[in-house]
Parts: C-alpha cells; sequence; structure tokens
C-alpha cells in the first residue's frame, strides 16, 4: 500500500515539476490591450530588471476573446513588418506561426519563454506545447512586436517594462 501512495505522490509532483511556466518569477509589468471598445487580451511580462534581452524572458496572453489562429498568425506578421523589419522567408514565417497558434476562446493564454540561446516556446494555457520559432532573428522579431521601442502600442511596451 505503502508504495501505491508513493507511486501516487511521484506522478503528481511528477506532473506539477514539468507544468510550464515563465522563466522569470517576477512580474515585470502587465497592460490590458483593447482595440476600440473591444478587450483583446491582458499581456504580462515575466523578467528582471535587467535589460531585456539580456537574459530569458517569458511574455503570456491572456484572451479576452475568441480569436482565430491563423488570424493570430496574419497580425503577428503584420506587427513585425510595422516596425520596419524585413523579414526573409515571409511566407515560412507565417506558415509557422499559422501553425503554431490554435484558435483561442475567451479565457485562453498563450505563454511564450525567450531565450536568447534556443528562441521562443509556446504553450497553451501553460499545459501543451503548441510550437518553437528556433531561428534566432525571428524569434526576437517576433517578441519585438510588443517589446521594441518601435511597437505600434508604445503604451503597453512602457507597461510591460514597467516604466
Amino acid at each position: 500500500m505503502k508504495c501505491l501512495i508513493y507511486l501516487y505522490l511521484f506522478t503528481c509532483l511528477s506532473a506539477f515539476a514539468s507544468s510550464p511556466s515563465p522563466l522569470s518569477e517576477k512580474l515585470r509589468g502587465n497592460y490590458h490591450f483593447s482595440f476600440y471598445f473591444f478587450d483583446v487580451y491582458e499581456a504580462k511580462l515575466w523578467a528582471s530588471e535587467k535589460e531585456i534581452y539580456s537574459e530569458p524572458f517569458s511574455l503570456e496572453l491572456i484572451y479576452k476573446r475568441d480569436l482565430v489562429g491563423k488570424e493570430i498568425a496574419k497580425r503577428s506578421i503584420t506587427e513585425i513588418e510595422g516596425q520596419g523589419q524585413k523579414l526573409e522567408a515571409k511566407k515560412d514565417k507565417l506558415e509557422l506561426l499559422i501553425k503554431i497558434f490554435p484558435n483561442v476562446k475567451k479565457g485562453d493564454s498563450i505563454l511564450a519563454n525567450y531565450n536568447g540561446q534556443f528562441g521562443v516556446t509556446f504553450y497553451l494555457n501553460r499545459k501543451k506545447k503548441i510550437g518553437e520559432i528556433r531561428d534566432l532573428k525571428f524569434a526576437k522579431q517576433f517578441m519585438d512586436i510588443w517589446l521594441s521601442p518601435k511597437t505600434s502600442e508604445k503604451k503597453m511596451r512602457s507597461a510591460l517594462l514597467g516604466e
């Protein structure tokens, strides 16, 4: 009987330990993003106070409405290009993002764990790995949608960085 109890506890603890979480325990900033009168998502940046990109960090979007994954992917490409960044193999990058992003429902979250040595790993609702960007340049371009000084949402960037 003791063996069964230990096996159960080990299984539960293993599942808990492997659950994806932000790469930093510190919530640096958050922002509620709305488009006109529509709430779209709440963004949370989990990062140290050091220069962004100097160490791993996480960005989490908690959706306030249902969205189509393909549209999230297309909007991501539009935002990157809107910052004046050149996208090499744009079609391939769009296809990658379409594969990564599922349709989301109100209350779903996507957690993006960024590491400058590896890229970005994405999780749906902190439970399921949904994809990765291993191209380091593209990984940074993607995260710059929210964090670049050239972002289309400067108030969001300031709030996320705690400025």
